[in-house]
């Protein structure tokens, strides 16, 4: 039960719920509201099992379930065959099955086919000894190792009475102004006295590792401040969010790769870690922490750290190999490992274990389960960009934006004051149009035909699409191209196109002199089809491109500037590609040359009206102002500005959503979904054991007072809204889980403080976690924690206050033997601390800590960041950090366990970076008092006497002060919290 989708067996019994049934008892939970727990016997007899499934499943499975299963298309006579419980309630008719009585089983009745109205299988009678199977199977009980046996005790079960189990109801109004009233209340109970407090120097070494997962200076160790104004610059300081984010990366199985046999890193994870150490930095109200992380997208979707948020969904493994048949079961692994963390980090349950049977336990039915994770129906990991320097990038912006308006406004006002005057005063060309006289051929089959006016009429095959290349000698200067379409009455509708419709669809115009490419410029045309303009001709996209619709039977014309002009004396190569609609070629093409640019687009025979209409005045003017040297200095002036626009500084972010291009998949070539449309209920988490669609809903038993309906939103345009849902039902104090919300995070401060939670059981509140030690101090926490606007550095300070917090660690054999286990808190507990907070205190006295926060991490253990920034790649762990009990990212941990084992020491005593950290604090200690300042920098303390000599003596026999700074960082004090 502690661990997800595995229960364990206890050795010793579970408490007795208080809802009622048997002490050990295993509670199956159905939807209604009342529950059947059944005892099985059928381990008492396996015989009667091994015949169940030898004689009597298979045919069941071959010749019932299609008509009567949850599988079923149509269940047929309200009859279910797949269960026990469905079999012995029956259908329409009855019980299909009466243990131990043949005459009142309908089944055997059916299949012996004595009766004309109920003969089963209805086609084709089952073989004789089939019969006497199930016969005999009746006859000795039935034995039925699906759910149960036959014979079996049961108790009805009111599922309102698992709401009386403490965890899951409304808190308590708790009168209270101070910890330790309720904690001297417990002792005097014991007539035990707390020990008292530790002296300041302890108390100061205390709370820097407590808060900051560093030991304090000399200096700060000799302090004046007050206690509550050290607490609160403590609490201030940036390196509480990286101290304290450790603890909620370790319940989100926070890594950076998937995991699995390729173990791929995930680009951009690393911001969920950096979200969680700004949040609690930021004192961020512990409901929007939660909701953010849940559905951070969507309550705050301006908002980039809410986007940050939501990697916590997707930080759990994932396998990044599937076969076919492994797509469907891998996204209910997913949706489990969502809705699982959900439970264990921030309520405090073993919501998972419901997956493929009602908790035994809790009262969790499985159908809760899976109404609880249609939230992630449709979520996958992603991945978004943001601009997190958002006022520098803004303000580089401004500038940019700022020293552009001038030179826009000098183009604008040219193109008002100047352009059309020079437009108007143009001289017509001088120079005339020459017809080339051009060789054609078709990639795509088509013949030409040369006409008396040097056009080519096309014939022969019509191609879908087609390349034509012109091939001509010209020795006169080129300025200008022209490409015309003309009409003709062997085309349809007249053309000038090929298609049905008489158009054309030119889309790629390409001019090659002496095979060296010409780029083409200024273009404009006769007319041009909505969409289809003669620029897209040369824009470089083989799709776009100039057509005529609806001006068919017309002649049409399109001019090119050459950007060289050529003098002469060249080989010319013409191509007009035409890959846009299906046989949409140009049937009568003519080429002809000019000498001069922004020569005139009429074609010969084409009145000048024509042009007038189909060439607008103000296409004109575009087309004239490219030729225009005053206006082009002026836009060459813009563009090279434009061309300097500060970029976009973007930061990729995986993030966990819908609607958004999921994260690349290495089966996604065979078609992985990445998710289902919609979550089914499975009957014993098998996907091949479908039954109802699983509409969203909560854990009934942190339902009071209202149903789903009052936190289901309607959906949005991107994403359903059912993780806002979800994270209105988590923190609803009257109505959903917040009371349970508060109580879990309460709970997981006061463990990372005391060494152990007033719950020891952080992650588990239910049936078969620890009791409270002190019920009536959670609650109140739990409510000062939401009085207080949810925010966790007041709870920390209440906390550090306290006469508890500050007691000595003072070992009494008379205390010890009334509380063994220190579960009243007379003594303060002596705290080992974890492998992060070791190595970053090492860093730290030795000078080489780098104090650059947030960003990528490394799996570099030689890096002198924070150790909260080493990459989590979960086949690749820090040595160190396993070593010292760091978690391996696969499930949730709420409370580390604390080894000791020799290959620490060993650590301590030949690790390449202990003796770097070493070398470090040497190179900080005094020449004059190398045993008075190492002892001080380390430990924050001087030396006994007896301490100094020893070392003295230990430096003067030769050792190196590196030597005794591995000495010191291999004391229990440097690493235990005293």
């Amino acid at each position: 039960m502690r661990t997800r989708n595995q229960d364990q067996d206890q050795a010793s019994s579970p408490p007795r719920p208080p809802w009622g049934g048997p002490r050990g008892g295993r509670f199956s939970w159905s939807w209604s509201w009342f529950l059947v727990l059944s005892l099985s016997a059928n381990a008492q007899d396996p015989e009667g099992a091994k015949f169940f499934e030898e004689k009597i499943r298979p045919v069941l499975v071959e010749k019932c379930y299609s008509c009567h299963s949850a599988d079923a298309k149509k269940v047929k006579g309200d009859l279910l065959l797949d269960t026990r419980e469905g079999t012995l309630k029956g259908g329409e008719t009855g019980p299909a099955v009466v243990p131990g009585d043949l005459d009142k089983s309908l089944l055997i009745k059916a299949i012996r086919w004595t009766d004309d109205d109920l003969k089963m299988p209805p086609k084709n009678m089952l073989p004789k000894q089939v019969v006497a199977d199930f016969e005999a199977w009746v006859k000795s009980g039935a034995h039925d190792p699906r759910t149960g046996a036959a014979k079996s005790t049961a108790r009805v079960i009111d599922i309102d009475k698992g709401k009386e189990w403490w965890a899951f109801q409304p808190l308590k109004p708790v009168a209270g102004k101070d910890v330790d009233t309720f904690l001297r209340a417990k002792l005097a109970e014991k007539g035990l006295a707390p020990n008292p407090p530790a002296d300041r120097r302890r108390l100061i070494r205390r709370a820097y590792l407590d808060l900051l997962g560093v030991p304090p200076t000399p200096a700060e160790v000799e302090t004046k401040e007050p206690w509550p104004a050290i607490l609160d610059r403590l609490l201030a300081d940036p390196r509480y969010g990286e101290r304290w984010a450790r603890y909620w990366l370790d319940n989100t199985r926070f890594a950076e790769s998937h995991g699995f046999e390729q173990d791929y890193d995930r680009e951009g994870a690393y911001h969920f870690r950096d979200f969680v150490i700004r949040a609690l930095n930021a004192d961020m109200p512990w409901d929007r922490f939660v909701s953010w992380q849940v559905a951070g997208d969507e309550l705050a979707p301006d908002e980039p750290l809410a986007w940050m948020a939501t990697g916590f969904l997707g930080a759990g493994a994932f396998p990044t190999q599937l076969t076919e048949v492994e797509f469907e079961p891998a996204r209910y692994d997913e949706l489990d490992d969502m809705g699982s963390t959900v439970g264990s980090a921030m309520l405090g349950l073993s919501i998972g274990c419901a997956r493929c049977h009602d908790h035994k336990y809790d009262p969790l039915p499985t159908v809760d389960y899976y109404r609880l994770i249609s939230t992630f129906t449709g979520t996958i990991r992603s991945h978004a960009e943001f601009d997190f320097d958002r006022e520098k990038n803004a303000a580089a912006l401004a500038a940019w934006e700022t020293a552009r308006r001038p030179l826009a406004e000098a183009v604008q006002r040219y193109e008002r004051e100047e352009l059309p005057a020079r437009f108007d005063a143009r001289k017509p060309s001088a120079a005339p149009w020459t017809v080339l006289d051009v060789e054609a051929t078709s990639k795509g089959g088509a013949t030409f035909a040369r006409q008396p006016d040097g056009s080519l009429l096309a014939g022969g095959k019509n191609p879908d699409h087609d390349l034509v290349t012109f091939k001509a000698r010209v020795d006169l200067p080129v300025a200008s191209i022209r490409v015309e379409a003309l009409t003709d009455p062997s085309l349809k509708k007249g053309g000038p196109g090929r298609a049905d419709n008489g158009n054309f669809a030119l889309t790629d115009v390409r001019l090659s002199a002496n095979g060296k490419r010409i780029p083409l410029a200024a273009p404009r045309a006769t007319f041009e089809q909505t969409g289809l303009s003669i620029a897209a001709s040369i824009d470089g996209d083989r799709a776009s491109g100039w057509a005529v619709d609806p001006q068919f039977g017309k002649t049409h014309a399109a001019v090119f500037d050459l950007e060289t002009p050529l003098a002469g004396a060249v080989e010319l190569v013409v191509e007009l590609e035409f890959n846009n609609n299906a046989r949409h070629v140009i049937g009568r093409p003519r080429l002809s040359v000019s000498a001069a640019r922004g020569a005139d687009l009429r074609a010969e025979g084409m009145p000048q009206a024509l042009v007038e209409t189909s060439a607008p005045r103000e296409k004109a003017l575009a087309a004239f102002r490219a030729l225009d040297p005053g206006w082009t200095s002026l836009k060459k002036a813009l563009d090279v500005h434009d061309a300097k626009r500060p970029p976009a500084n973007l930061t990729k972010v995986q993030v966990s959503t819908e609607g958004m291009k999921p994260l690349k998949h290495n089966a996604d070539g065979r078609g992985y979904p990445h998710f289902y449309p919609e979550t089914r209920v499975l009957a014993r988490g098998d996907v091949n054991k479908k039954q109802g669609v699983a509409t969203q809903s909560f854990p009934r038993v942190l339902m009071r007072g209202a149903d789903e309906s009052r936190w289901l939103k309607p959906p949005g345009p991107r994403t359903p809204n059912r993780r806002s849902a979800l994270a209105a039902w988590l923190t609803d104090v009257d109505h959903g889980a917040g009371p349970l919300l508060a109580r879990v995070a309460a709970n997981r401060v006061w463990h990372h403080h005391f060494g152990r939670g007033i719950v020891a059981t952080p992650n588990d509140f239910g049936v078969q976690g620890e009791a409270p030690s002190h019920p009536e101090l959670l609650e109140w926490l739990a409510g000062e924690l939401i009085r207080g606007g949810w925010r966790l550095k007041p709870l920390h300070k209440l906390l550090m206050s306290s006469a508890a917090y500050m007691e000595s660690t003072s070992y009494d054999d008379a205390k010890a033997k009334i509380d063994p286990d220190n579960r009243l808190y007379w003594r303060r507990p002596l705290k080992r601390l974890d492998g992060e907070a070791i190595r970053d205190s090492m860093l730290s006295v030795s000078g080489l800590l780098d104090p650059a926060m947030y960003g990528p991490g490394t799996l570099n253990e030689g890096t002198n960041r924070r150790s909260v920034y080493f990459f989590v790649k979960r086949s690749q762990l820090i040595p160190m950090m396993q070593l010292f009990d760091a978690p391996e990212a696969l499930v949730p941990i709420g409370a580390r366990p604390t080894t000791t084992i020799a290959p620490q020491a060993l650590l301590f005593m030949n690790s390449p970076h202990v003796r770097r950290y070493a070398q470090g604090l040497a190179k900080r200690m005094s020449p004059d008092d190398p045993v008075g300042s190492g002892f001080r920098l380390a430990l924050g303390r001087d030396p006994s006497p007896q301490e100094r000599e020893t070392c003295a003596a230990y430096l003067k026999s030769g050792a190196t002060t590196a030597d005794f700074a591995q000495i010191l960082f291999s004391m229990s004090e440097f690493i235990y919290v005293d």
